[in-house]
């Protein structure tokens, strides 16, 4: 399943990263939710791997998280921050995993999502840069 959030503004982008990432429910117990960049855009602005939240919060303030140089020339408080992209196996996939926990489901899953993101990439467009 797939949940897509409009990211608003740069406070309502930092304050969704906090709560998504502290949320836990009976799927996660103790564990540390983990998101991870990708698309080619992360590769240009070198940053790869696990998300960071000074990564995050400088590029919700249209700045680059590395230079500080402005991403684009729209700077408004009000601007669209982007969307983040959430996929959640569904239910039979996820209790076949937690039955098993067959190493091959989740990355089965994992490959879904990455080609899934790779067409939703390259199919997104923006508006009003």
């Amino acid at each position: 399943m797939l949940r897509i959030t409009t990211i608003k503004n740069a406070e309502g982008a930092i304050q969704y990263f906090k709560s998504a990432l502290v949320q836990q429910d009976y799927y996660t117990e103790n564990e540390k939710i983990t998101g991870y960049w990708h698309g080619s855009l992360s590769n240009t602005l070198g940053i790869v791997g696990e998300i960071r939240e000074d990564h995050y919060r400088a590029i919700a303030n249209n700045r680059h998280s590395i230079t500080g140089e402005k991403l684009t020339p729209r700077d408004s408080s009000k601007r669209r921050c982007g969307s983040d992209f959430t996929w959640n196996a569904p239910k039979s996939i996820s209790l076949c995993y937690g039955i098993t926990e067959d190493p091959e489901i989740l990355a089965a899953h994992q490959k879904a999502v990455h080609r899934a993101m790779k067409e939703v990439e390259k199919n997104h467009r923006s508006i009003n840069p």
